[in-house]
């Protein structure tokens, strides 16, 4: 056994697989910084606040994690024809967005359990609005949480070739 580049320099000629591996990286990164930002901002709402049909959203959560992902790219496929959303890159990353975004919810709602609201609590009573009151206390202390989702979402999307297969246009891969 010889030891050589040889394969590496015929993969650095195949303009197909280096185009659908940067289709899989620009994707992933899209999907990712969405899907945790989203995810975020829900799972802080489901943590601090009580409103009607609370328990139902959190019970809702689970079953996309546990479907199959041929069963969840069939059901997109058929739900965009319908709304009208054709295939291509657009329709994969609201697939995507759609797979990502319940892990992101039950992450970043276990993170937030571990954190005190009454820090929150505490920067509002002293002047601080909402938005900076999470952006200066809640934040940093989720940011763990928000790191490894972020890492996450972005490896789920990357290895996500189901639900790209069935929403990319033809001549799109990824």
């Amino acid at each position: 056994i010889q030891f050589d580049l040889v394969w590496y320099g015929k993969l650095l000629q195949n303009q197909r697989l280096l185009q659908a591996g940067l289709n899989s990286i620009l994707l992933g990164l899209a999907v990712s910084l969405t899907a945790t930002i989203l995810g975020t901002l829900a799972a802080w709402a489901l943590a601090r606040y009580s409103f009607r049909g609370k328990p139902l959203l959190q019970v809702l959560l689970v079953p996309p994690i546990t479907i199959p992902w041929l069963i969840v790219a069939i059901a997109l496929l058929l739900m965009f024809f319908w709304i009208g959303i054709p295939r291509g890159l657009f329709a994969m990353y609201l697939g995507h967005v759609g797979v990502s975004l319940p892990y992101v919810i039950l992450m970043m709602s276990a993170r937030l359990q571990s954190s005190d609201p009454d820090m929150e609590d505490a920067a509002r009573s002293l002047g601080a609005s909402p938005v900076t009151a999470f952006l200066r206390v809640t934040l940093p202390l989720i940011l763990p949480g928000v790191i490894g989702a972020l890492l996450f979402t972005f490896t789920i999307s990357f290895d996500n070739f189901i639900v790209s297969h069935f929403l990319a246009p033809p001549g799109v891969s990824t």
